[in-house]
C-alpha cells in the first residue's frame, strides 16, 4: 500500500502523533504520550480510514523493593529498586523519613517503561544513626509525577550494657598488685561503665570510667 498516513488519536479526536510512509517497506513509528488514556491508532489513505485499532496507555505503577542495611543503632546502607511497569518514561525520587523529619533524600532518576532503577542512599556515609532505644521505624517514600509508595523498614535496638568478658587479678602472695579486665559494649548504643573492686563491702579500688560504643571491646 503506497502513500498511507498512521495517526494516533486520543478519546477526543486530537491528533497526538502522524507519520506518513510512501514504500510498502517504509517503517513508521508514532510517540506515546506521556499520560495514561484510551487511544486510537489509524491507518489512513487519501483522507480515508482503512483500518483502526485501540489502544490503552498505562501510567507507571512503581514496583518497590527495599533492601536495609542495619549495624545495630546505625542503617548503613538503603538499596531501592524502582520498577516501572507502565507503558511511558518516569522520573522517580526517594527520601526517607523518621516521623515527619526526611534523613535522607535521593535526586530524581528517569526510570524507562519495563525497567529498573536502583538508588543507593549511602553516598559514602550512613543513611541514619539514632541513640534512641527499643523498636525503630523508618518511612521510605518513592515519588513520582504519577504516584506516590511508601514502605516501613524497621529495626529493634538494644540499649548500651557494659559486661565484664575477662578478670585477670594479679596476686604476690596475699597482696593483689593489680586487676587487668575486658569490658564490652553488648548493646546497640554507647555505655560507660567502671570496674570497682571491694572486700567485705569495702571499696578498695575504683577504675576509671570507659565509654564504649554499641558492640565495642
Amino acid at each position: 500500500v503506497n502513500g498511507v498516513t498512521m495517526l494516533l488519536v486520543d478519546g477526543n479526536q486530537t491528533t497526538i502523533d502522524r507519520q506518513s510512509a510512501e514504500e510498502p517497506r517504509d517503517q513508521i513509528r508514532l510517540i506515546l504520550p506521556n499520560r495514561s488514556g484510551n487511544y486510537s491508532i489509524r491507518l489512513e489513505q487519501n483522507a480515508t480510514v482503512i483500518d483502526a485499532q485501540p489502544l490503552s496507555v498505562v501510567a507507571p505503577t512503581p514496583q518497590v523493593n527495599v533492601t536495609p542495611t542495619w549495624d545495630g543503632n546505625t542503617l548503613t546502607n538503603l538499596s531501592v529498586g524502582v520498577t516501572n511497569d507502565g507503558d511511558f518514561t518516569s522520573n522517580a525520587s526517594v527520601s526517607v523519613y523518621h516521623l515527619q523529619t526526611v534523613v535522607a533524600n535521593s535526586s530524581s532518576r528517569t526510570v524507562s517503561s519495563g525497567e529498573t532503577t536502583k538508588f543507593a542512599l549511602s553516598d559514602g556515609g550512613d543513611v541514619y544513626r539514632t541513640n534512641a532505644t527499643g523498636e525503630i521505624t523508618l518511612r521510605v517514600v518513592v515519588e513520582t509525577a504519577e504516584s506516590t509508595i511508601e514502605r516501613e523498614i524497621a529495626t529493634t535496638v538494644r540499649p548500651g550494657e557494659i559486661q565484664v568478658t575477662s578478670l585477670s587479678p594479679n596476686w604476690d602472695e596475699d597482696d593483689l598488685q593489680s586487676v587487668d579486665y575486658t569490658l564490652r559494649n553488648a548493646g546497640d548504643t554507647s555505655a560507660t561503665g567502671t570496674i570497682t573492686i571491694t572486700a567485705s563491702d569495702d571499696t578498695i579500688v575504683t577504675g576509671t570510667n570507659h565509654t564504649l560504643q554499641g558492640g565495642l571491646t
